[in-house]
């Protein structure tokens, strides 16, 4: 171990002259000489030492500055270094890992891998006690759980079960690489000049813009040799806009916009083009059709579909372990909520002419940088190319390093949250049409139906552009349960005619939509464009629900980006209903500033 501590130091002092701080070189050995110390010393009587430890340390700075109709509303600042401690004690064959204690003061963050501030100094013996703090922590949660858990086994029937931990190669990544994050002032401008968008518009009650940038430094090693350490940035120009129809029913939208870096940002007249565009379209929906329900064709433009994909798909392409529990009620609930994809390997699930492949080591798609894009993942894991559907088959999933049935070596997607995500979907298909020959087929399958029109979703909601705390997650649970999947509100829907004619339709949910629906696609567009995703909370909902109280906390604490590339779909048929919520009384007056 100590030649990977001499190797790991060597490498940070090399870069030193190129950027990095005296500050890493004493975080790393804070970190390397207390794991040292807990290999050897960590051991309750009668109880098991660790076996494996990792430390990951994440030190963000973030800037934000909002605007309301071109007035400052506020700015933020914050610098935090957290540190994720996870121990395993037992053997890979059967440790800690996998299993909640529940009842009593039991943490769900904890089990999700445990938060603990740090302090930001580059003094070693101010770190090696934060990190000493933390590891005994880890550690006496990590005994409580793995001897619950060999009670649990202990008096069942012996049951078929992967390892609870893979074996793999060590890989050490390292980047000097310092992320060119503007200054704030120069994106609060810009920020500024959007909120001025809705200056003039009394019929939107509420809006905003907020300007944002975030530089993370992110450092990691374990007992076993993984080590990475880089720095990444994120720049974020968004908007958000309420108003509501003339019956009173509340309506949202918004823009976003996010880049590696600031000057990747799109030009202001662009960004200014899509708030006004945004803003256009709330004010007709204020008095566009209220469509109850509706069953039969839909097409997903490519944009929707990206979101659609990013929410209803991204989540089944997993492979996690199904988490065990001392509560006998449990067992029963999490069955319920297990990747239906998982036992479908070797299956088609998607049309024989569509296939899907995640690869984040692509850096860029069409001359475009890939948000999702990225070199290592939070378990020290290269990222990897992966075949996961081929001609509608479905061949593969994501994993981690916990084994799931055969799929035992992970795919380098453990991203953050404790199920594996994507990094870069591609979603490509044979045979696409142009959009009018696709509308054209939708308006024949319609007409099959005996209806004279179908839908067409340009836009589904992300958690950037709306406010998701408001959201209701009972029905995302309820849904979860019931085997489908929950998908946030499609913001801008049209009724399309056999004339070609467009009547705008209030905001509409795609309901009782499950796995197999995805055979329903009929036909997409040859052309596939790139969107940068936020994920949303839904993603990997079936471990997520285990958290409870932890999923908000869990959602809102790293902001992760899927890149999708994607054509447009339409489906045969698909369920939608009316997406009305609360109907809180119309305002007298308009906002002061709303109509100069």
């Amino acid at each position: 171990m100590r030649s990977f501590v001499g190797l790991v130091l060597m490498i940070l002092v090399s870069t030193h002259a190129v950027g990095q701080s005296d500050d890493k070189e004493v975080l790393v050995r804070a970190l390397q000489d207390e794991m040292d110390r807990s290999l050897s010393e960590l051991k309750l009587e009668n109880e098991p030492k660790p076996y494996f430890i990792s430390y990951s340390v994440r030190e963000t700075t973030t800037s934000s500055s909002t605007f309301v109709l071109g007035a400052h509303d506020g700015a933020r600042s914050n610098r935090v270094r957290v540190l994720t401690v996870k121990i395993r004690v037992g053997s890979k064959m059967l440790d800690n890992t996998n299993f909640l204690v529940l009842g009593g003061n039991s943490d769900p963050a904890a089990a999700a891998g445990g938060f603990h501030v740090l302090p930001l100094t580059d003094d070693y013996d101010q770190l090696r006690r934060g990190i000493w703090v933390a590891t005994d922590q880890a550690y006496k949660e990590a005994i409580a759980s793995f001897s619950a858990k060999k009670s649990m086994f202990a008096s069942q029937v012996d049951r078929d079960r992967p390892n609870d931990f893979n074996d793999e190669e060590p890989f050490t990544y390292e980047s000097s690489a310092v992320p060119e994050v503007s200054d704030l002032h120069e994106l609060a401008d810009l920020a500024r000049e959007l909120s001025s968008v809705f200056r003039g518009r009394p019929q939107i009650f509420s809006s905003y813009a907020i300007a944002s940038s975030s530089v993370t430094d992110v450092t990691y090693l374990d007992s076993e040799g993984n080590f990475h350490s880089y720095a990444m940035g994120l720049c974020s120009i968004r908007t958000h806009a309420e108003t509501q129809s003339v019956t009173g029913i509340e309506i949202k939208d918004g823009t976003s916009a996010q880049a590696k870096d600031c000057s990747s940002l799109p030009e202001l007249e662009v960004l200014k083009n899509q708030v006004g565009d945004m803003a256009e379209h709330l004010v007709v929906l204020r008095s566009a059709e209220a469509l109850e329900s509706y069953s039969g064709p839909v097409f997903l433009e490519s944009k929707a579909a990206a979101e659609f994909i990013s929410q209803a798909l991204a989540g089944l392409l997993v492979a996690v372990p199904s988490p065990t529990s001392n509560a006998p009620q449990f067992d029963a609930q999490a069955e319920q909520m297990v990747n239906s994809f998982v036992p479908k390997v070797g299956t088609r699930v998607f049309p024989r002419s569509i296939n899907v492949v995640n690869d984040p080591t692509l850096s860029e798609f069409d001359g475009k940088p890939l948000l999702g894009s990225y070199a290592v993942d939070s378990e020290g894991m290269p990222s990897r190319r992966t075949e996961l559907i081929s001609n509608g088959r479905l061949n593969a999933l994501l994993t981690t390093r916990s084994p799931v049935g055969t799929f035992n070596r992970s795919t380098g997607s453990h991203r953050r949250l404790p199920t594996p995500l994507p990094g870069s979907l591609f979603i490509t298909a044979e045979g696409g049409l142009s959009n009018d020959e696709l509308k054209e087929q939708m308006l024949e399958i319609a007409e099959s139906n005996r209806t004279d029109f179908a839908l067409v979703i340009r836009k589904i909601a992300n958690t950037q552009e709306i406010e998701l705390e408001n959201f209701e997650m009972s029905a995302v649970v309820e849904a979860a349960r019931s085997g489908s999947i929950a998908v946030l509100p499609a913001i801008h829907v049209v009724k399309i005619y056999a004339d070609g004619s467009e009547v705008p339709v209030q905001p509409m949910v795609i309901e009782d939509f499950v796995p197999s629906h995805f055979r329903d696609i009929v036909a997409t567009t040859g052309k596939s464009i790139h969107y940068d995703v936020p994920v949303s909370p839904f993603v990997g909902l079936n471990v997520l629900m285990v958290l409870a109280k932890g999923l908000g906390v869990l959602a809102g604490y790293d902001q992760t980006v899927i890149s999708i590339v994607t054509p447009g779909l339409l489906f045969e048929d698909l369920d939608l209903r009316n997406a009305s919520g609360q109907k809180p009384k119309l305002p007298l007056v308009s906002h002061p500033m709303s109509e100069n």
